[in-house]
């Protein structure tokens, strides 16, 4: 016998076959001579027996693996689209509340999240419902007599049928036939009769409806009499309004969900209908208008969710009829949508773009309706969208300047609300391109004038804002294509004379306002600052104090933007030079903000910047900015050295390792930093940031050893990359003693190839000078004792044999950028004999003491002896130490002359001006490669025009150009020439390594392709002048 667990039918298709059955007696057959009463009866009593088996709770669909799965199917999908129950309680309406009913809609409402759970149950029905007995989810053996009999199948599919299981039915009437009967007994009643709904049906109305569409998901709720349906709704919407608000929002949710199920045409109608609505007249029923403009704006919200299905000229249809309305409703829209989020939605079609530029010459009459309207909430939010859209460029034909004269009169007098100030500063910067130069100066001077009229008290809960807005017309907008905006000189004055000191008095009353203060200078002094000497005062002897003054608004980052400017760079560096000035100067503090200058820039004067200064340590990362203004401090030899100490004080701070303690250049082996790149998710999160924070700093300590001064050096700022190199080599690859304690993981094949791309890198970029070589001597026969055990071509025998002859190979360039991921190939000769060692043609202190005396060059003149120093060494090398030859060649021309040609650093930035002057792009596109012009024209005209053991005849052409020609001609040649060698370079770049330019080839010290190019390429003068 077997148990009634046995016994229970194991699929879905069994059991109900097996209710039936036992419902219509043995067999489930029913007699022929029946009458029709008793065959009714018999239905109804399956029915209600069906019923009774899928009614909620029932134990026995338990355990079958259909409902089971039908189940696992619904929980998936209500867990997957949770955001969409979060979205119903966005809507910001009031009277509406996150009740289940709200979260059913807000399922049933999205389209494709329903066609996929449809498609789920549909593949489980297929495979566990509608089975034969032999693919039965029963299993062998226990198949049921039930499953085994021939009765009849009530599901099957007749020959007209489509096949589509969503319309299977397990009876001819569907449960909601009734409601469906209704409301087509209301719409034939209001078509052929002429009658409206009565007053006692629009609840039975509204039920109806919604009991439709909860229970056929698919049904089709219009058909072809939609003026008669959508006339019936609103009826109810106006009766159910009348009489109680609280049933009236659930007819509101009722279109929403509508709405959602239409397609865009019935939409277009739908609103259409909503808005003639809105138009009647509403005596007495203030409240229903109320809930009309409501359920439009929510249908414009719903459709930004539904706008896939749209074609672009319904969408410009939607919108203009939305901003129709809203022109007549602003009061209303003012309340509900302050932000415009509607058409922010909507803004995701691309297609509205063009169709909201043409707005005003299209609709001329509803802009200047909304522009009057201004500055209400709505008609500004509104602005803020469409503005830019109209402002393209200057003289453009609907650049709508009115508009944007009240919006900044809006900003000014606090009449755009908090959540959208963010949003105006952005319009305004954006709209600045639209705008004619006089313009923006106009601008300048109302917001200028009003700081300076307003007083602390009326203003100082909105410094922020009105600093924001005066900068907006003060430097290049972010959207200026040639960033060649600048303000007028009696601007800048004002600026200095009556800005300046107000400020500062201001943040001395509010020490909250110096970040935003602060900032503000910051970005003046990045584009202003070579005119406007009182700030760069006062903001150097701010920073040379012994005591900083509390609420200063001054800090190490506004020396960072002056140096932006070559002219103010050159005046800065002056006082970077003088001991007494500089030596309260915290070189830690400069080098953080050196490093986190470029997110300075972009999020200048937000939130983030105060976090920032809580932090005491911003953002630090080697990026191009960063790279860039480094190269321009490490001109001058001070500012180098103590950039370079401030990198070992920030390691110290961050480990204990013994190399860090003893001022090792490479700090740390490159081979303990393997796991940022190759398993950063095993790292735990603060190991992690540590490490790449450690990684930063070694690579900014090994750019500045990189990086020659051009300055001359004086003793005390002299920085010896040579012998921390040579004594490094030595420690741990020549002399190598095991009994010595070496790191954790100790230094391998990488670090040792990364010490020899410094070490070439520096090589590139060093001026030669007279003097004690033996650190040299020593590195010399450290490198030959490593190339002696070097087996093969590798990347580091290529860098040996360049150090050693100072010939490079053509791999030069790609070893400093890629290093080891650099394809190699074995030289085919290699010429020794054309090889030079990086001291030949040495000149000592008797040769140049010997010329000194034979030109009559007086000791107590030391800015003489400071100019004419590097070009009597000049003349030495180049007569191979001759000191007769080189007097001869020094008195063909006057003292003056070779004084003015020893002035290198006046001379570069000479060049730097013509050649900006000429090629006014280059500067930008140098400085995205991380590459300073100033630099590099620093380069030019101190080692490559002046490179006696390299380039000899370049060295004598140089001379001879600026003696025949004069230095104002010569330096319009040279800046010409180097002109013309970046292009060439640039041209070769994008095609050769353009793509690669962004991949990192090492964590530590990842060089510009770029800058390595330049470093390596010979450079030429032009010869027909």
């Amino acid at each position: 016998m077997k148990s009634p667990q046995e016994d229970r039918p194991r699929s879905l298709k069994a059991l109900c076959e097996a209710v039936i059955t036992n419902s219509l007696g043995e067999g489930g057959k029913r007699p022929y001579h029946k009458k029709r009463k008793e065959e009714e009866n018999e239905e109804e009593e399956v029915k209600r027996s069906l019923e009774a088996l899928f009614s909620s709770g029932n134990p026995v669909l338990g355990g079958l693996p259909a409902v089971k799965g039908l189940r696992d199917a619904v929980r998936l999908f209500v867990k997957k689209h949770a955001y969409l129950i979060e979205k119903t309680g966005g809507n910001d309406v009031a009277g509406v509340s996150n009740e289940p009913v709200n979260l059913r809609d807000a399922l049933l409402s999205n389209q494709e999240a329903m066609e996929k759970i449809r498609g789920e149950w549909k593949e489980i029905l297929e495979n566990m419902y509608a089975v034969e007995g032999d693919d039965s989810t029963t299993p062998p053996g226990e198949t049921l007599e039930t499953d085994a009999t021939t009765s009849s199948n009530f599901l099957f599919l007749d020959a007209g049928h489509t096949g589509a299981w969503e319309e299977l039915q397990l009876e001819a009437k569907t449960p909601c036939s009734d409601a469906r009967g209704f409301l087509e007994t209301c719409v034939r009643e209001w078509v052929e009769e002429g009658l409206p709904i009565e007053k006692g049906k629009p609840g039975a109305f509204v039920r109806a409806l919604r009991e439709v569409i909860d229970t056929e998901l698919d049904s089709i709720v219009f058909d072809d009499h939609w003026e008669a349906w959508v006339s019936s709704l609103l009826m109810c919407v106006e009766l159910r309004t009348k009489s109680s608000s609280s049933t009236s929002w659930e007819v509101l949710r009722l279109v929403e969900l509508i709405y959602s199920r239409c397609t865009p045409q019935r939409k277009l109608l739908l609103l259409d209908f909503i808005a003639e609505e809105i138009q009647q007249p509403f005596e007495g029923v203030p409240i229903l208008k109320d809930f009309l403009l409501q359920l439009f704006h929510r249908v414009l919200l719903c459709t930004a969710e539904n706008i896939v299905g749209f074609m672009d000229d319904e969408i410009a249809q939607l919108v203009l009829k939305g901003l129709r309305v809203i022109a007549d409703h602003l009061a209303s829209f003012d309340t509900m949508d302050p932000q415009a989020r509607w058409l922010k939605h909507i803004l995701v079609r691309p297609s509205l773009v063009r169709d909201i530029a043409s707005l005003p010459s299209r609709e001329p009459e509803l802009i200047n309706k909304l522009t009057a309207a201004m500055p209400a909430p709505h008609a500004v939010g509104l602005m803020l969208i469409m503005l830019p859209l109209w402002m393209k460029e200057p003289g453009d034909e609907w650049t709508s300047t009115r508009i944007f004269d009240k919006l900044v009169d809006a900003l000014l007098n606090k009449h755009v609300l908090d959540d959208l100030v963010e949003d105006a500063m952005a319009c305004v910067d954006r709209c600045l391109r639209g705008l004619h130069t006089e313009k923006r100066h106009e601008h300048f001077g109302k917001v200028h004038s009003f700081l300076l009229s307003q007083e602390y008290s009326e203003v100082q809960e909105s410094v922020g804002r009105l600093l924001r807005l005066l900068l907006c017309f003060s430097i290049p907008s972010a959207y200026d294509p040639g960033k060649s905006y600048r303000l007028l000189p009696t601007h800048l004055r004002s600026l200095e004379e009556y800005l300046l000191r107000r400020l500062e008095k201001w943040t001395r009353k509010n020490a909250t306002h110096k970040i935003v203060v602060g900032d503000f200078w910051w970005e003046i002094l990045r584009w202003h600052a070579a005119d406007l000497p009182k700030v760069v005062a006062r903001a150097v002897r701010a920073m040379c104090r012994d005591e900083r003054r509390v609420g200063s608004p001054w800090d190490e980052g506004h020396l960072v933007a002056i140096s932006y400017s070559v002219s103010s760079w050159r005046g800065l560096e002056d006082v970077l030079e003088d001991e007494q000035r500089a030596g309260s100067l915290n070189y830690v503090a400069l080098l953080l903000n050196i490093c986190a200058a470029a997110s300075r820039a972009s999020s200048s004067l937000q939130q983030e910047r105060q976090q920032q200064q809580k932090q005491q340590q911003p953002p630090v990362s080697l990026n191009p900015t960063a790279c860039w203004l480094l190269m321009r401090w490490c001109t001058n030899a001070c500012a180098r050295r103590g950039l370079f100490l401030a990198t070992t004080e920030v390691l110290r701070s961050l480990t204990d390792d013994r190399d860090v303690t003893e001022g090792g250049l490479l700090a740390i082996p490159v081979e303990e930093f393997d796991s940022i790149t190759h398993m950063p998710h095993a790292i735990p999160a603060q190991e992690l940031n540590q490490k790449r924070m450690l990684a930063t700093i070694l690579s900014v300590r090994l750019w500045i050893a990189t990086l020659n001064p051009f300055s001359q050096t004086p003793s005390v700022a002299e920085l010896d990359v040579t012998g921390k190199l040579a004594q490094q080599l030595q420690t741990y690859w020549v002399d190598y003693d095991s009994n010595v304690s070496m790191p954790d993981k100790p230094f391998g094949e990488d670090s040792l190839l990364l010490l020899l791309c410094v070490l070439s890198m520096n090589r590139l970029t060093r001026v030669r000078k007279s003097g004690n070589h033996s650190q040299e001597y020593i590195l010399q026969d450290s490198l030959k004792r490593l190339l002696a055990e070097r087996r093969g071509h590798d990347p580091v025998w290529h860098l040996l044999q360049f150090l050693l002859t100072g010939v490079g190979s053509d791999h030069l360039a790609a070893i400093l950028v890629h290093r080891y991921g650099t394809a190699q190939e074995v030289p085919l000769q290699i010429d020794v004999d054309k090889y030079e060692t990086s001291v030949l043609h040495d000149v000592g202190e008797k040769e140049l003491g010997a010329m000194k005396d034979l030109i009559g060059l007086k000791k107590g003149d030391k800015e003489r002896e400071t100019n004419l120093l590097p070009v009597l060494q000049l003349l030495l090398q180049l007569n191979g130490g001759d000191v007769s030859r080189a007097v001869a060649a020094f008195k063909k021309h006057s003292t003056s002359r070779w004084e003015a040609y020893g002035r290198c650093m006046d001379l570069a930035a000479s060049v730097v001006e013509r050649l900006l002057k000429s090629f006014p792009y280059l500067e930008e596109r140098m400085r995205c490669e991380g590459v300073d012009v100033y630099y590099l024209s620093l380069l030019c005209t101190r080692r490559w025009l002046r490179d006696s053991v390299k380039f000899p005849d370049l060295a004598r052409v140089s001379i001879e150009k600026f003696m025949r020609l004069g230095q104002a001609a010569w330096e319009g040649v040279v800046a010409d020439s180097l002109g013309k060698h970046i292009e060439a370079l640039w041209e070769q770049f994008s095609e050769a390594d353009g793509l690669l330019r962004l991949c990192a080839e090492s964590v530590i010290l990842p060089v510009s392709p770029f800058l390595v190019l330049c470093l390596a390429t010979d450079f030429s003068l032009k010869v027909n002048v």
